[in-house]
């Protein structure tokens, strides 16, 4: 970086360096370089003297023997991946020290202790530790103008046709949000995705419910399966004809490739967790 300008612009975080003089060195060419400054072993010593950085960055001859150990800087973007591989393994080993450390706390809760435990592995991820993969705009465009007339890769279709020509279906990388006032069913229009989903296109679903227990949601699955009114199933006695067709939902429904999980104090990283499990 401090005899290509183009090696200044790899993807490395000044903390994904071991040594503390090369992240302070690292730091303040990023700090130039994004101030429009012109970077080279002479102004960078000037900017780290006038900063109170040069010691700590090991001082002038220090710069001078970095410059002279750069043989071909067209390898910048290997060293580069070579630097944030080792940054993500000490990630990984100071975030297995921590979690040894809460492993031996007596007085925390297991629950608690996992969910930290893969909260310190998330961040030792590369992503966490080197600089988030921002786009220009250039770049989107490009991508965006790539694929205007190109046929789009369909996603998961919902029960309901019209909202599948409006959104094209559940596709990978969307969030979608089922909004409404409170009581109005949202729960049940999320619920009857998720066997439309599981039943009809035979996708595992994961259905995961703060308010509604797994035995509920089974009750309503079994009501809408066998045409069998849920108060029927909960507070009157079926009929012989009804039992036959609640029997043999329970068959089909068994076969689901559906999960239910149903703790309402459940935790992102736990949701994740069953994701993932």
């Amino acid at each position: 970086a401090l005899t290509d300008p183009q090696a200044a612009s790899q993807p490395v975080a000044p903390t994904d360096l071991h040594q503390p003089a090369h992240a302070t060195i690292w730091a303040a060419i990023q700090h130039m370089r994004n101030a429009g400054r012109t970077v080279d072993p002479i102004t960078l010593a000037d900017h780290l003297e006038t900063t109170g950085q040069l010691e700590q960055a090991g001082g002038r001859p220090y710069l001078a023997e970095l410059v002279a150990a750069v043989t071909v800087t067209a390898n910048a973007a290997a060293h580069a991946e070579i630097i944030r591989k080792h940054a993500t393994r000490r990630a990984i080993q100071d975030a297995a020290a921590r979690i040894t450390q809460l492993a031996h706390t007596p007085t925390d809760d297991p629950a608690t202790i996992l969910t930290a435990a893969r909260d310190r592995l998330d961040k030792a991820t590369p992503a966490a530790i080197g600089v988030p993969a921002a786009l220009t705009m250039a770049q989107i465009m490009d991508d965006v103008l790539d694929t205007i007339g190109k046929p789009e890769a369909a996603g998961l279709a919902t029960p309901w046709p019209d909202l599948n020509q409006i959104i094209g279906g559940l596709r990978p990388g969307t969030l979608t949000v089922i909004g409404a006032r409170p009581g109005v069913g949202k729960s049940m229009a999320a619920l009857n995705l998720a066997e439309h989903v599981a039943d009809r296109q035979h996708q595992p679903v994961l259905f995961v419910s703060l308010e509604m227990r797994a035995r509920e949601i089974a009750l309503r699955r079994l009501a809408s399966a066998s045409g069998v009114d849920l108060s029927t199933l909960t507070r009157h006695k079926p009929t012989a004809a009804q039992n036959g067709a609640v029997d043999a939902a329970a068959v089909r429904l068994a076969d689901s490739p559906m999960w239910v999980a149903d703790d309402p104090g459940q935790t992102v990283a736990q949701i994740r967790q069953a994701v993932t499990d």
